[in-house]
This record gives C-alpha cells, structure tokens and sequence, in this order.
C-alpha cells in the first residue's frame, strides 16, 4: 500500500479512507466489500453536535504521508500516520468562522478555501508545492466541493462556481436539499462523498435519491468516473470519506 499523493485522488484502488465515527454500518460493510478499512473519528469535544464526527472538520490530509490536524484528532491521525509527520494546528471551535481551519479543498493543483481562516500551515503547504490558491467567501469549502478529479468538481456554492470560473475547472452547480445533515435543513454533496478509486465516487446513501442524480451521474461519467451508492437510503452529509492509503 502506498500513501496517496495528491489529497482526494486516487491513483488505484483505496484502501484505507478516515470517516465520520457516526458512518451508518450498511456505509461501513460497503466500503469493506470494496477492501477499504474505515479509519474512524471521535467525537470533537468543542465542535456543535451536528458536524462533531466530522473528518473534514478536524484534519486535512496534506498528501504522501503527512496530514495537520485539530490537537484532538491526532489520535485518529496516528492510526494511519507516523506520529513525526502528523501536524498539530489550530484548535477549532463550535463558533463559526473558527471551526473551519481544516476545511479546505485540495483539487488536483489548487486549493479551494477561505485563506483568511485556513489553518496557515495548509497555506504554506499549498504555496511551497506551487499550488493556485482560489480564495472563496464559503468558510465550508470541503463541504461544498464534491471532488471528481483534478479538473471537475460538484458543488452548491454559486460564489464557489463563480470563483473557480476562471480556472480550467468544470463545475456542476447543484443544490443541496437532498443530502441530509441531522439538526439543519440540509447539508452539502462534497460532505457526502469521496473517491474510493480513480474511477469510483462513493457517496453516502443511494444517488437516486438526489434531485440532480441524472445530472450527476452524466457529469462524473464525461470525467470516466463511476457513482457508486454505499448504502439504500438518503444521501447523508458524514463530512466527507477521505481517502488516505492505496493500492
């Protein structure tokens, strides 16, 4: 097994991805048929109820073996990392806009976030290996952004579409009222999803439940990628499935 290099895409088979301690069993025994062992979070002590499992609140894989994390997901973090490559950075909160440190999403050779809250060191990170960084007003940058490859992405946010437009990104523009988020009225497509392959999204609940799943399923198959549903019901905002290892 190897260590992905590029934060979110695959090259072959995943192997180890780190999701939410509250992903559903039928989720879990999916992702394991597969051959991916879920590496699972704790509860984050100081983060609202809604999103305290949530991976792509408490850490953010930097790429190859290195990841900087929430002081209270360094444990979760060191299941799968050497402890010398794990970064401690800024302690979130439940008050927005400090809960969003780690929020941010690596797409291929840029870097989609609120750089005003970013945790510094996924800026430096981003700069020293030469990344765009696109600065975005939405602090839930990983949240909104369903990851397709190094150049499509899947998002609600039109300020996040309008952003990127610049960029050699396609943009699916959806809207988010079929994905769940237990406590609030709905929650985001890149929370519910992530890549279990170069050619395989997983997606936490069954697409056809999504309003725009036609839309959807088109658009990843014009990138050569595969939706493949994890369990038989709603879509469901676990905050993110963050590939880590594979083969």
């Amino acid at each position: 097994m190897r260590y992905i290099e590029i934060p979110n895409l695959p090259k072959g088979n995943v192997k180890k991805v780190i999701a939410s301690g509250e992903i559903s069993l039928e989720s879990e025994y999916v992702l394991n048929s597969n051959g991916i062992e879920v590496i699972k979070t704790k509860a984050h002590t100081k983060l609202y109820n809604a999103v305290k499992f949530h991976p792509d609140m408490q850490l953010y894989h930097l790429g190859g073996n290195c990841i900087i994390c929430d002081e209270e997901a360094v444990e979760t973090a060191g299941i799968i990392f050497p402890s010398e490559n794990i970064c401690s950075g800024n302690s979130v909160t439940e008050r927005y806009p400090y809960d969003i440190y780690y929020n941010a999403a690596r797409v291929g050779q840029f870097l989609i976030c609120n750089k005003q809250y970013t945790d510094s060191n996924i800026l430096i990170d981003a700069e020293n290996k030469g990344l765009e960084i696109i600065n975005v007003k939405q602090g839930y940058a990983k949240c909104n952004l369903c990851i397709i490859s190094e150049n499509a992405v899947i998002t609600s946010d039109l300020g996040i579409k309008t952003a990127i437009g610049n960029f050699p990104i396609d943009v699916l523009l959806v809207e988010d009222n079929s994905v769940l988020l237990k406590d609030f009225t709905h929650g985001f497509i890149g929370g519910a999803t992530g890549k279990i392959a170069q050619d395989k999204l997983a997606v936490n609940g069954n697409i056809k439940y999504h309003k725009y799943s036609r839309e959807i399923i088109d658009f990843a198959k014009k990138h050569n990628v595969e939706i493949v549903s994890l369990n038989s019901g709603y879509i469901e905002d676990i905050g993110s499935i963050l590939p880590i290892l594979e083969k």
